[in-house]
C-alpha cells in the first residue's frame, strides 16, 4: 500500500491539472497537492510519479494549490469541484488509506502499551513473575496482528525490537532468581525427603497406618506449594505416589489402588479447566480492549467495523471455548461421584474383611481351645486302656483254634491230614492237645461221610 497518489484530473472550470495526493496516517490528514496544466510539466509528472511516490524529497514549483482534510469513509478525498480521470484509483486508495490509519492507530496503541511495560520493568530489582507474563501476553497479541497482516512491516519490527530487549532484561533479573530458587529447592528436597524416610520406615513396621496417611496428606498439600526443580519435584512425587499406594493398599488391601486411574483423570481434568478458565479470561479481557477501541473518539468508520468483525471472531472463540469448559464441568461431578462410589465401596469391603479376619480368628481360637482339651482329655484315659488290652493267656489259645480251622478248611484231601497233626504237635502244654483234639475229630467224620 502506497500513502501517495498520482492522478491526472480537471478543476472546477473543467481546466486540466496535476493532482498529488499524501496521507499521514498518524492525524489521519489528506494533503492535496494540486498543479495547473502549466505547471505541471513532463519534468515535474516523472519526479512526482518515481521519486515522490517512492518517499524522496523533491522542491514543488511556485504557484500550486495546497488543501488538507481529514480523511473519512463518507467524504471524498478530493477538494470541492476537483474530478480525476480514474476515480476507480482514487476509490481503492480511499478504501486502503482507512486500513492504513487503523494499522497506524494500532501500532500507536501499541507502542503506548509497551511504554508502559517498558517503564514497569526498568524499575524493577529483581525478576517479577507478573511482569514477565504481562510482557508475553503482549508479544502475543502483536503477533498475532503481524500474522492477521493488519500491522506494517515497519510497524511490527519496531515492535519485536523493543519487546526483544525487555525480554533480555527480564532474563537477566532471572538467571540470578534461579540461583536462588535452586537453593531453596534444594533446601526443600532435603525437607521433604528426611520426612519421607521416618514414614517409609514406619510403614514397613506397619505402624500406626492411619496416623501416617494423614501425614501423607499433609504432605502431599505442602508439596503442591513448595518451590523445586522439575527433576526434584518428580523424584519426591514418585516417592509420595509409592508410599500412598503401599499404605492403601496395607489399609484396605490391592483393590484400593484402582481408584488411581479416575484420580489421575480427574486431576488431569482440573488442570484442563484450569488452562481453559485462562484462555477464556483472556479472549474476554480482549473483547474489553477492543470494546474500548470502538468506543474510543478516535476510531473511524472502517476501523470500527474491522475491528467488530473482530470482535464477532472473539465472541464465536469463546463461545466454542465455553461449551467445552461446561463440559468439562459436567465430566468433572460424574468422576466426583464416582470417586466418591469407590471410596465407599472400598471403605466397606474393608469392613467386611475386618469382619471376617475377626470371625476367622475366633473360630480358630476356638478350635485351639477344642484341640487342646482333647488332648488333655486323652492323656488322662490312656494308661487304662492299656492295662485292659494288655494279652492274657487264655485269650491266646482261641488264635491257636483259629489258625487250625483254617487249615483244616482247606481242600479235603488225604494230605490235609498229617498238616494238621504238623500244627497239633507244634505246642509244647499239655493243655493245647485238647483243644486240638476237637476239630480233628470232626474232619475225620466229614471225610468219612
Amino acid at each position: 500500500m502506497k500513502s501517495k497518489i498520482v492522478l491526472w484530473g480537471k478543476d472546477a472550470s473543467e481546466a486540466k491539472c496535476l493532482i498529488a495526493l499524501e496521507l499521514t496516517p498518524d492525524d489521519s490528514t489528506v494533503h492535496a497537492s494540486i498543479f495547473s496544466e502549466e505547471l505541471a510539466t513532463e519534468e515535474l509528472g516523472s519526479k512526482l510519479l518515481f521519486d515522490w511516490k517512492e518517499g524522496k524529497e523533491i522542491e514543488f514549483p511556485e504557484g500550486f494549490i495546497k488543501k488538507e482534510s481529514t480523511l473519512s469513509i463518507t467524504e471524498p478525498l478530493l477538494p470541492e469541484g476537483y474530478t480525476v480521470d480514474k476515480p476507480e484509483i482514487l476509490q481503492r486508495a480511499q478504501t486502503e488509506w482507512q486500513f492504513m490509519v487503523l494499522s497506524s492507530k494500532l501500532n500507536v496503541s501499541y507502542q503506548s502499551e509497551l511504554e508502559e511495560i517498558e517503564e514497569r520493568i526498568l524499575k524493577l530489582e529483581e525478576y517479577n513473575h507478573k511482569e514477565w507474563e504481562g510482557l508475553k501476553n503482549f508479544w502475543d497479541k502483536v503477533r498475532e496482528q503481524m500474522r492477521e497482516r493488519n500491522l506494517f512491516k515497519e510497524h511490527a519490527t519496531a515492535l519485536k525490537e523493543r519487546t526483544n530487549t525487555l525480554f533480555a532484561k527480564m532474563k537477566e533479573h532471572r538467571t540470578s532468581l534461579d540461583a536462588k530458587f535452586k537453593e531453596e529447592a534444594q533446601l526443600n528436597h532435603a525437607r521433604f525427603s528426611e520426612r519421607l524416610n521416618d514414614i517409609e520406615e514406619r510403614v514397613a513396621k506397619n505402624l500406626n497406618l492411619y496416623n501416617v496417611f494423614e501425614e501423607l496428606k499433609d504432605i502431599q498439600r505442602e508439596f503442591r506449594n513448595a518451590k523445586f526443580t522439575r527433576d526434584l519435584r518428580d523424584e519426591i512425587w514418585k516417592r509420595l505416589d509409592t508410599t500412598f499406594k503401599l499404605v492403601k493398599e496395607k489399609r484396605f488391601g490391592p483393590e484400593s489402588n484402582t481408584t488411581d486411574k479416575v484420580t489421575r483423570r480427574y486431576n488431569g481434568l482440573l488442570e484442563a479447566i484450569k488452562k481453559m478458565e485462562t484462555s477464556i479470561k483472556r479472549d474476554r479481557n480482549d473483547l474489553e480492549f477492543q470494546n474500548k477501541k470502538i468506543n474510543s473518539a478516535y476510531t473511524g468508520q472502517l476501523e470500527t467495523q474491522i475491528r467488530q468483525a473482530k470482535l464477532k471472531m472473539i465472541e464465536e472463540r469463546v463461545s466454542s471455548k465455553q461449551k467445552k469448559l461446561d463440559e468439562m464441568y459436567k465430566t468433572k461431578v460424574e468422576l466426583e461421584d464416582k470417586m466418591e462410589k469407590t471410596k465407599a465401596r472400598l471403605e466397606a469391603e474393608a469392613g467386611r474383611k475386618a469382619k471376617i479376619d475377626a470371625a476367622k480368628a475366633a473360630k480358630a481360637a476356638k478350635a485351639a481351645k477344642a484341640a487342646a482339651q482333647k488332648a488333655t482329655e486323652k492323656v488322662a484315659v490312656a494308661p487304662v486302656e492299656a492295662v485292659v488290652e494288655a494279652p492274657s493267656t487264655e485269650e491266646a489259645t482261641p488264635k491257636v483254634e483259629a489258625v487250625v480251622e483254617a487249615v483244616v478248611e482247606a481242600p479235603s484231601t488225604e494230605e490235609a491230614t498229617p498238616k494238621v497233626e504238623a500244627v497239633v504237635e507244634t505246642p509244647s502244654t499239655e493243655e493245647a492237645t485238647p483243644k486240638v483234639e476237637t476239630p480233628v475229630e470232626n474232619t475225620t467224620e466229614e471225610e468219612k461221610e
